[in-house]
């Protein structure tokens, strides 16, 4: 019989840092920053991302960023967000 690992159980860090670059978990307040780069990228994003098409409303991009924090919480998906260190 093969035992089920339960994923909640997983000790999984909220950030990882190097000189140049900060990867964390999304976290309340990152819709307004990540609505603005998608509109800033369109372009760019639309053959990758087919949701970039219709741009969504800061208001649904902040709802997405706390489902997304939900969902790393449950260790239900991996996602997190990537940006340059601002301490540079």
């Amino acid at each position: 019989m093969t035992e089920s690992f339960d994923p909640i159980l997983l000790d999984f860090p909220e950030q990882f840092e190097t000189p140049r670059l900060i990867v964390r978990a999304t976290r309340p307040g990152d819709g307004a920053e990540l609505n603005a780069a998608i509109r800033e990228s369109r372009e760019e994003l639309v053959p990758f991302m087919p949701f970039t098409r219709v741009l969504p409303e800061p208001q649904a991009t902040e709802a997405m960023a706390r489902r997304k924090r939900l969902h790393f919480l449950e260790r239900a998906v991996r996602i997190f967000r990537f940006k340059q260190d601002s301490r540079m």
